[in-house]
Formats: C-alpha cells, sequence, structure tokens
C-alpha cells in the first residue's frame, strides 16, 4: 500500500466521540462566559471542570414570589423591593452604638403632572458598622425584609440584599438562587456562568436510575431536576428536585457500603479463631457471675464470626449496664487463646481507664497480659509501650480511639 493511499485511509477514519465523563471534565475556563480569570476564582471554590460548575448546586434561594414597587408596601409580611443606591449614611448614636443607612430609590419612576417622580426606601443596620463598606452610590439591588413606615417613608430593617449586576439583571424566577462565592465573583455572574454550563454541557448526563425505580419512589429525572434545583419555579418544583438528589446521594452511600461489605467478605479472609469448649469453660471461670440468656446469645453469635474466615462486622446493642463490656471481652480472650492480640477503644480517658480497671479484676488469675495507652502517658511511657505491644509481650491493648 502505497504512503498516498495510507494518508487517505487515516484521514478518513472517523473521529472518537467523547465520553461523557470526557465533556464533563472540560476545563471550566472554556464554559462560555468563564474565561481564565474567572476560572481561578472559581477554583476558590472547588469548581475546576464543566461538571463541577453543573453540579455547583445553591447554598440557599431568594424568595421573589412578593417583589413590589416601594408605594405598594405593606407592613404584613417579608416582601422584595428592587432599587437604585441614592445615599448612604453612617453614624455613631453613643455607647458603641451604629446605625448606617442606605437610600435606595425605585427603579420604575412614577408620572406625576407630567415629571418623573422616584419613590425612596430606607434599609437601615444597626450596630453593623461594616454595612457601610458594601454600598456605593448607583448600586442596583433587591432588598428583602418585613418593611415598616416610619416619619413618611418606609423602612426596611436589616434587609437581606442581593446585588445585582445592573438595571438589565432582571431575574425571573420567583426563586432566586443563591451561590456560594468568593472574592471577585457576583451571584449574577455565577449565575450566567451555571446557566452555561447547563445548556452546553448538561444534555451528556445520563441517567442514573431505571425509569421503574423512578416511577417507584416518584423521583423526578435528571434531565428535570437539575434546572429545576438551580432555577426552581415554585417551592414545589425546588423540593422535588432536592429530593431527588438526596434520594441519590444516600443511594450512593448505601452501595459504598454494600460494596465495602462485600469487599470484605470475600476480598478479605480473617483468621479462623474457633473458641473450643476448653477456651469457652477457661474464659466463663474467669468471670464471677452466670452470663443471661441475652449474653449467651450474642457470645454464641460473635463465636461463630469468629470462627469464619469472613471478617466479622458486627454493632452490638443494648441499654446501658446490660453487660455489652463483658461480649466484648470474652470476643478478645477469644483472639488471645488462638495467639493473636486484641484492642478495646473507648471514646475517653476516663472511660479507657475504668475498662482497665474491670480487666484488671477478671484477669487476675489468668496469664492474659494487658495495657492501657492514653493520651496521658509521658513521651517515654508510651514509647516503653508501643514497643512491647510491637514486640508482641502484650496481648490487650485497651486505650482511646485517638
Amino acid at each position: 500500500m502505497s504512503a498516498a493511499s495510507r494518508t487517505s485511509e487515516q484521514q478518513s477514519a472517523p473521529r472518537r466521540q467523547p465520553t461523557p465523563a470526557e465533556v464533563l471534565a472540560t476545563p471550566v475556563e472554556f464554559v462560555r462566559g468563564v474565561g481564565p480569570q474567572r476560572a481561578a476564582m472559581l477554583a476558590r471554590l472547588g469548581v475546576r471542570s464543566a461538571g463541577d460548575l453543573v453540579f455547583l448546586f445553591p447554598r440557599d434561594y431568594e424568595d421573589l414570589s412578593d417583589r413590589r414597587e416601594i408605594g405598594d408596601l405593606d407592613e404584613e409580611h417579608v416582601q422584595t423591593v428592587r432599587g437604585e443606591v441614592v445615599e448612604i449614611d453612617a453614624r455613631s448614636s453613643g455607647f458603641g452604638k451604629s446605625v448606617v443607612g442606605v437610600l435606595v430609590r425605585s427603579l420604575t419612576p412614577s408620572l406625576s403632572h407630567g415629571e418623573r417622580e422616584y419613590e425612596h426606601l430606607r434599609a437601615i443596620w444597626f450596630n453593623q458598622p461594616f454595612m457601610r463598606e458594601k454600598f456605593r452610590e448607583g448600586q442596583h439591588l433587591l432588598l428583602s425584609a418585613r418593611p415598616r413606615f416610619r416619619g413618611g417613608r418606609w423602612e426596611m430593617p436589616h434587609p437581606r440584599v442581593t446585588w445585582l449586576d445592573g438595571p438589565d439583571d432582571q431575574p425571573e424566577m420567583r426563586l432566586l438562587p443563591l451561590y456560594p462565592l468568593t472574592e471577585g465573583l457576583t451571584q449574577y455572574q455565577v449565575r450566567r456562568m451555571v446557566a452555561s454550563a447547563l445548556e452546553n454541557f448538561s444534555h451528556v448526563l445520563e441517567e442514573v436510575f431505571p425509569e421503574s425505580l423512578l416511577r417507584e419512589y416518584d423521583l423526578m429525572p435528571l434531565a428535570e431536576a437539575l434546572p429545576a434545583i438551580h432555577s426552581p419555579p415554585d417551592a414545589e418544583e425546588l423540593e422535588r428536585a432536592r429530593r431527588r438528589f438526596v434520594f441519590q446521594e444516600l443511594f450512593i452511600l448505601q452501595l459504598a457500603v454494600v460494596a465495602r461489605r462485600w469487599q470484605q467478605q470475600v476480598g478479605f479472609r480473617a483468621p479462623m479463631l474457633e473458641a473450643s469448649a476448653e477456651i469457652n469453660a477457661r474464659i466463663e471461670r474467669l468471670f464471677p457471675f452466670e452470663w443471661t440468656a441475652g449474653q449467651r446469645t450474642a457470645i454464641g453469635e460473635i463465636a461463630a464470626d469468629l470462627a469464619s474466615e469472613t471478617p466479622m462486622n458486627r454493632l452490638l446493642q443494648g441499654d446501658v449496664g446490660s453487660g455489652k463490656t463483658v461480649i466484648a471481652v470474652y470476643a478478645m480472650l477469644v483472639c488471645v487463646a488462638r495467639g493473636c492480640q486484641a484492642a478495646l477503644m473507648a471514646p475517653t480517658e476516663i472511660l479507657a481507664r475504668q475498662h482497665a480497671e474491670t480487666l484488671g479484676e477478671l484477669l487476675r488469675a489468668s496469664r492474659v497480659r494487658y495495657l492501657l495507652l492514653v493520651g496521658g502517658m509521658t513521651p517515654k511511657e508510651r514509647e516503653a509501650a508501643l514497643a512491647e505491644i510491637a514486640a508482641g509481650n502484650i496481648d490487650l491493648v485497651i486505650g482511646t480511639h485517638a
């Protein structure tokens, strides 16, 4: 075959289409509206790819369902107004107290006798002098609070503020998403970047749940849930979208737990520590009391687990004083009888010392060697203890989780 033929054949070979994972891994700077400078800012939020931006869920939502003009406000409930900052005032009222006032005028002036007449509202913050630095004249913003009419003018004490990027920033959603921010980024910018990522990259996402499961649990499909979590038309749709992603997160967590358990049962082999009749009798003689029926049942189940090659993964549940420690000591003594070391961990040093005292009484007539390992030991004591454990001279170690 000639070189020309090979070249022609190579050129006609179809190009491999990128996988969805590769598409979502596109560096975020190549998302329309981002660029290198904003990509560096997004990296501080942990957003480095288009997929990260698609799944940058809002941290909260601004309820814009009751947006009013300043002249239409009432004192009944929380309302939202839009306006432009025209004056900023900060003053001290003595005794370390301060007041910051921001005068806002409506962006839709009314006409009175052919002349423009703006309506005004004053936002006030008490003892928050830092709020003065957040505003400048000419800013456009949304203020949300329960208003009050004072001195012939509407006021909003300590309103929630949403800064806008000018008069053309027209949020149309009833619930406005509020994203995590970092220095240099505004909500308006992040909303536009997220919307761009959704428009250009979300189409490659594949539904992870079968249709039957979506129907059984009444889950919103992924293609509907993503837009609804970012731009919910109402509270009901937002709740449905949230429920979908919470279900998905818990489902994945459960899968991970099942996979881990399967890996332990199939991928690992534990030493077979059989509690023979002789071992069982020797251990039981150490206890100065008869085991209860419940304790014997639990001990029998744990003994069966220890005798198996499958690693034991068991939770022992019981009321305070029901004798759970007795069962733990039994399991450890089976390990020691079969030539292994065991550890008993407690959440606090006080509890660890109490367990050590209990074990000391039980093992008084035994050759089992035990040691207390806690944070209160001196470095020299700790070093010596660790050396004894590593050398195999200690059978049981009692200590804290730390």
